[in-house]
């Protein structure tokens, strides 16, 4: 079976998109994975004796790291 150039040229159009959005497919939940969120209650104070402002204030961390810490995503 022989195809037209018309036919090839839109079969390879077609096979480069699939490619294209197979490629952002993969790649968009390893970059949301590594974006900051502002988190709420991780951080510490270090060099005070009774450390009261433990947990308190805002930290610009990935999401992961802020739900295992136990923290919660503001803003």
């Amino acid at each position: 079976m022989r195809l037209s150039i018309r036919s090839r040229g839109a079969m390879l159009a077609l096979a480069a998109a699939t490619f294209a959005m197979s490629n952002v497919a993969v790649s968009a939940p390893a970059a949301a994975a590594e974006a900051k969120v502002q988190c709420y209650g991780i951080n510490e104070c270090k060099g005070h004796g009774s450390n009261t402002c433990k947990g308190l204030g805002v930290l610009k961390v990935t999401r992961a790291k802020c739900l295992a810490a136990g923290g919660k995503i503001v803003g």
